[in-house]
């Protein structure tokens, strides 16, 4: 007698096909911030690209890397201060914004006259459905003791120039009257 015994496949957590981005992330437009200055109020569109409402459950900062010449010439926080973003109804092909504070790190040490950093910030969304969405963007911070006042060389190098032009506009000069006088 035999017996014959059929295993069942049983599907497993990860046969189960993943949920697709239901929502997109645009980071807004950045502006130079200056060391020890004011801040700006960032924004991110967040965009349900899905064909039913959902909703958003938050949104995350993170800092990704410090870079540049000086990078302690740096963010030194984003905080998010208001959104337009449901919990639960933001209708299909429908926008949102969360709003953030950015804020430079205070005045630091002097390196040179093009003393900057770069800060990367990664933003990143939860919907209520599918999987979180993130987007980065990079924060300039230029260095309060940065001056804007032309070193002597550039000074001189430009008296050079002028001087050097007003002589050829006169040699000109003087090579036109003789034409017609003669």
């Amino acid at each position: 007698m035999r017996i014959r015994f059929t295993l069942a496949h049983a599907q497993s957590a990860d046969a189960v096909p993943a949920l697709p981005n239901q929502i997109s992330v645009t980071p807004g437009a950045a502006q130079l911030l200056m060391e020890g200055g004011e801040g700006f109020a960032f924004t991110l569109t967040v965009r349900n690209i899905s064909n039913q409402a959902i909703g958003i459950t938050g949104a995350a900062v993170a800092f990704v890397k410090f870079d540049g010449p000086d990078p302690t010439d740096r963010l030194l926080a984003i905080l998010q201060t208001n959104t337009t973003c449901p919990k639960n109804n933001l209708p299909s092909n429908n926008n949102c914004m969360f709003t953030f504070d950015v804020t430079p790190v205070g005045s630091g040490p002097e390196k040179e006259n093009l003393d900057f950093g770069i800060t990367t910030a990664m933003f990143t969304v939860t919907p209520n459905r599918g999987p979180a969405v993130s987007a980065n963007k990079d924060f300039l911070v230029r260095d309060d003791h940065a001056s804007t006042t032309p070193e002597p060389a550039t000074l001189t190098l430009f008296a050079f120039g002028v001087l050097g032009l007003a002589g050829l506009a006169q040699t000109r000069r003087k090579r036109t009257a003789g034409q017609f006088s003669r």
